[in-house]
């Protein structure tokens, strides 16, 4: 995509399945809203075959309870959810109840208002999401969910070609388990604009924030700003104080036009710094976007974490033991892990030069749970005639 053609482009989301659906009740989302829609057409259709209403309970009570549910059909057949479907539905039945009830208005009156206030809803949105640079509803209802962590998606052919080995990964996940929030999730996904769109769009609606790394230099290659305004429908366009900074950086002539891409960002977007290397990335809703080179991310994330709302630090408690092997422990260890589903319980197998073991790593937010958890595998491990040797072995 060139830069004149980006600039001025407005793209439309790519619908992610299943996965706004999931915002609110989780993995069996959709079944329940399924069972839900499933209700509401009996309780309306049931008593007319059944003889015991009109037509006119049809057209007076059903249609509004029909209003009211398509936004339940719509996250089933679609896993997203639209502001200006959802608010036309409710709307429109409020305005049908009254209507008909209160005002006594003729039925076909009474549609064409439902189809106005279609339109004002669809307008509304459009100026909300488009023009003022709002992120979708979806991510703004995720904000008020319960915390749900982080994903991350890391961007680049090299990665997945293998040329390149991440190290951002590790580091974010340490750090960010410092902080109390949990790297829940990560996808390695190719310089595709396709790929890159659909992935943003699933992960930052799942999950409470969504970490992007890679993609943002100034090369035909770096695409993940572009895909980004892409995924929230905005366009992509110059940022003002991104482009005031490197114009200022570089001598009079060198800030060419593939630099300028790397000022060139989605509308509504707020600058991440960078000290490195002065090109800065960006936070549109909860999707931050930084750079795939380790030290220049790490600076963006060193900027960004005072932003980020975390819980509880996650801790950890270890032991290890020479001579251990998995397949002994591996039912014992089950049973531990189910006495404390609150933490997370892994076993690491060890080669060294001078012995080859098990460490056993409990993870968790709660100490008493942590301390009480470990000694019960140390004595596991005791009871395999192993010695268990507090904390993890020496690389």
């Amino acid at each position: 995509m060139s830069n004149a053609a980006a600039t001025t482009a407005v793209a439309r989301p790519v619908k992610a399945r299943g996965t706004a659906s999931r915002l609110f009740l989780g993995r069996n989302a959709n079944t329940v809203y399924a069972l839900l829609l499933i209700v509401v057409i009996a309780s309306v259709f049931v008593p007319y075959f059944a003889g015991v209403a009109t037509v006119s309970f049809l057209l007076i009570d059903a249609v509004p309870i029909l209003l009211m549910a398509m936004p339940m059909a719509l996250i089933i057949i679609t896993g997203e959810i639209d502001l200006s479907v959802a608010s036309t539905a409710g709307l429109s039945a409020a305005v049908m109840g009254v209507l008909f009830h209160d005002a006594h208005w003729n039925v076909w009156w009474v549609f064409v208002a439902c189809i106005i206030v279609g339109l004002l809803c669809g307008a509304f949105n459009g100026i909300l999401i488009t023009a003022i640079g709002l992120p979708s509803l979806a991510v703004t209802i995720g904000t008020l969910a319960l915390f749900r962590g982080l994903a991350l998606v890391v961007i680049g052919d090299e990665i997945l070609s293998g040329r390149t080995q991440d190290a951002n990964i590790a580091y974010l996940a340490k750090w960010l388990g410092l902080q109390g929030i949990r790297l829940r999730e990560v996808r390695v996904v190719a310089d595709d604009t396709a790929a890159i769109v659909a992935a943003v769009n699933a992960l930052r609606v799942a999950h409470d924030y969504l970490f992007t790394t890679g993609g943002i230099g100034p090369t035909h290659d770096d695409i993940t700003s572009e895909c980004v305004a892409a995924a929230f429908g905005v366009p992509w366009e110059k940022h003002p104080e991104a482009w005031a900074r490197m114009a200022r950086h570089y001598q009079p002539g060198e800030f060419n036009e593939a630099r300028q891409r790397m000022a060139t960002m989605p509308r509504g977007a707020t600058l991440i710094d960078n000290p490195v290397s002065i090109a800065p990335g960006f936070t549109i809703g909860n999707v931050h976007v930084m750079a795939g080179v380790p030290r220049i991310m790490q600076a963006m994330f060193t900027a960004l974490r005072p932003t980020l709302q975390g819980g509880t630090p996650v801790q950890s408690r270890a032991v290890h033991a020479a001579g251990l092997l998995e397949g002994a422990i591996a039912a014992g260890l089950g049973a531990i892990q189910g006495r404390f589903p609150e933490l997370d319980l892994g076993s690491y197998p060890f080669y060294r030069a001078n012995a080859n073991g098990v460490a056993l790593v409990a993870k968790g937010t709660d100490p008493a749970a942590l301390d009480a958890c470990i000694a019960e595998v140390a004595a596991l491990v005791h009871a395999q005639g192993k010695t268990p040797i507090p904390g993890e072995p020496e690389a």
